[in-house]
């Protein structure tokens, strides 16, 4: 791992009413010295949002090939594939591949937090004739929820985080923030943009 600019640990008790999942996790994660603190904190967000028992960051930046999280069983094999900011077409295809060469299940999921990093992805879409993209699942974190976190910035924070559908709940060290985590329709939107093309 090349210099890092500075180690974050986090320290969160999660609480989602969708999937039954209450946990406290620990960890501490690397801020790669070209990351924003609104990229660090969208990981975070989203390891929140997708929280499941051995989800774990992968080492992002440092190494580009890996996606942002992900999950393996214990004989290495992904089960959890999970882009966030401006994801490249090329390496969820890989993933859905890898899926279909083993013929298993890999939940695949991206999270953007800019417009730009959707105009971005469609842009990589340029030319798909068919929708392969439907087995993944997009979604869309609310930049200005990013701004107030990373305004509560902390070498070593503690968080409490509740997910109720859409709508993620957090206390960042003494800070309410209340978002949401949009579900979005990445085809229809590929679609629109090539009609805006036109």
């Amino acid at each position: 791992m090349s210099f890092v600019a500075a180690f974050y640990s986090f320290t969160i008790d999660i609480s989602n009413a969708d999937s039954g999942v209450s946990a406290q996790v620990r960890f501490k994660i690397p801020r790669h010295p070209y990351e924003s603190l609104e990229f660090l904190y969208a990981r975070v967000v989203a390891f929140v949002h997708a929280y499941e028992a051995d989800l774990k960051f992968s080492q992002g930046l440092y190494k580009p090939e890996e996606p942002t999280l992900w999950k393996k069983d214990s004989l290495g094999n992904v089960l959890t594939w999970i882009e966030v900011g401006a994801a490249e077409a090329r390496k969820l295809r890989q993933a859905l591949r890898l899926a279909e060469r083993e013929r298993r299940t890999i939940a695949c999921k991206s999270y953007f937090f800019s417009d730009e990093h959707i105009q971005h992805f469609c842009r990589e879409m340029r030319g798909a004739k068919e929708n392969w993209i439907e087995p993944v699942s997009f979604f869309f974190i609310d930049p200005q929820c990013l701004e107030t976190i990373a305004s509560t910035e902390k070498s070593s924070a503690r968080w409490s985080a509740t997910v109720v559908d859409s709508s993620m709940y957090f206390d960042c060290d003494g800070v309410e923030v209340e978002t949401t985590v949009r579900h979005l329709d990445m085809w229809s939107e590929f679609q629109r943009s090539l009609d805006n093309a036109r």
